[in-house]
């Protein structure tokens, strides 16, 4: 098996990248086996929670397989797949 850390090295992608656009780290999602690195803020569609209507935060899990919102007023949570472009 191949040592995450090994794989980033490799492909130059770390957990310390920052995305370009808002500065925040990305998270190396595979596919294809290829590692890109993907922000979870700029790369991702936002949702409103669907009893409040506040902005969801989100975060990419599952080695970016997976979209993980949650509501940060009533605690709603919903995961849905995430497909990378």
């Amino acid at each position: 098996m191949t040592s995450f850390f090994l794989l980033c090295e490799k492909t130059g992608v770390n957990e310390k990248s920052a995305c370009p656009t808002c500065g925040q780290p990305t998270v190396p999602v595979t596919r294809d086996g290829a590692v890109t690195p993907v922000c979870s803020i700029c790369d991702t569609p936002d949702r409103v929670c669907t009893w409040c209507k506040v902005p969801m935060t989100k975060r990419l899990v599952a080695d970016g397989k997976f979209l993980h919102y949650l509501c940060p007023k009533c605690v709603f949570q919903h995961t849905s797949k995430y497909a990378a472009t």
